[in-house]
């Protein structure tokens, strides 16, 4: 409903925000300036994720509160491409059927970087809170992940093929995995994990109840071994 203009748009917040129906895609850069308000599916509605972006370009959402959307991947947010960065956000009581109760992000080589932000119960089968893979990088900084549950593997983080994911000064805590990797599940083939000066505590799972590495059959096309890193 904007007039067109150039560069990037922002989007600012002056209250809460309950939706009955999605939203259009977002396919263009945007700032969301949330002011703390809260962006939400209305309990009764149809399931749809709350937003859905497929962009050339940055997606920024800052203090803003992502809550209690649903769908087969991505209940939250669900990136197909373009950059994404979270700052101050919140993403919260979202679920996924499938993959990324709060957050999916794949087949892009562009990064999602969270920043001060709090992922917190989400839910899906694999990768309750995050699930993020398939040539991109992910990082986290000052953050926390809790209380996420995935009914297959990755309660709070599901890393897969080739992406590589950074974790610094956050804490990943009381996830739950029906099978691996309560905490952080890093798929074979997935890029390299570093964790940085990070807690991981009170998560649970089968096998792996803080971290699980998939074993690695073959060096990958990086023309390495997958390996994880922990750093104080």
């Amino acid at each position: 409903g904007c007039v067109a203009g150039s560069g990037i748009d922002t989007i600012e917040l002056t209250g809460d925000v309950t939706l009955v129906e999605a939203l259009p895609t977002v396919t263009q850069g945007a700032i969301f300036e949330g002011g703390g308000f809260t962006v939400g599916r209305y309990p009764t509605a149809p399931d749809f994720r709350i937003l859905d972006l497929d962009v050339g370009g940055t997606v920024e959402l800052r203090d803003i509160k992502i809550v209690n959307g649903a769908a087969s991947d991505g209940g939250g947010i669900r990136r197909n491409d373009g950059q994404l960065t979270l700052f101050n956000a919140t993403v919260s009581g979202n679920e996924a059927t499938s993959r990324g109760g709060g957050i999916y992000g794949t087949f892009s080589s562009d990064a999602i970087s969270i920043t001060a932000s709090t992922i917190s119960d989400n839910t899906a089968s694999l990768g309750g809170g995050i699930y993020s893979g398939f040539g991109g990088t992910m990082v986290i900084n000052n953050s926390t992940v809790s209380g996420n549950a995935a009914t297959s593997n990755g309660g709070g983080i599901y890393n897969v093929m080739y992406n590589y994911l950074t974790i610094t000064n956050s804490t990943i805590s009381g996830n739950v995995s029906g099978d691996r990797g309560g905490g952080l599940y890093n798929q074979f083939y997935a890029g390299d994990i570093d964790l940085v000066n990070t807690t991981v505590i009170g998560n649970s799972a089968v096998e792996g109840g803080g971290v699980y590495g998939y074993p690695v059959f073959a060096a990958t096309p990086q023309g390495h071994y997958t390996e994880i890193f922990l750093d104080n």
